[in-house]
């Protein structure tokens, strides 16, 4: 609903205005970063693979902690990612110190 409109369904990104998130070594590096992303959206520029991208992502602080878990353990389970069940505990934990 939120994500693939700027990441695409196949997680490839659009152009040079928003990042994949397949084959994504910001995502590989920045896992903690990723999570809050998710949830308070981010401002800054990001390099991805070697990419600059300057295109804000928005936030969407109604989602719950749980939601946050969910997206975050599809994401880190779909296409080149294979991390596994993201526990709510620790996306909850790591939703508590974001710099936002």
């Amino acid at each position: 609903k939120h994500c693939s409109n700027c990441h695409q369904v196949n997680g490839k990104g659009l152009g040079r205005l928003y990042p994949p998130l397949d084959q994504s070594d910001f995502m590989d590096e920045n896992f903690e970063k990723v999570v809050c992303m998710v949830k308070y959206g981010s401002q800054d520029r990001l390099v991805v693979n070697g990419v600059e991208y300057n295109m804000a992502m928005k936030s969407i602080p109604g989602l719950t902690e749980l939601e946050v878990a969910e997206i975050i353990t599809y994401i880190y389970n779909t296409w080149s990612h294979q991390k596994g069940l993201v526990d709510v505990t620790e996306v909850a934990q790591l939703l508590s110190v974001c710099n936002n």
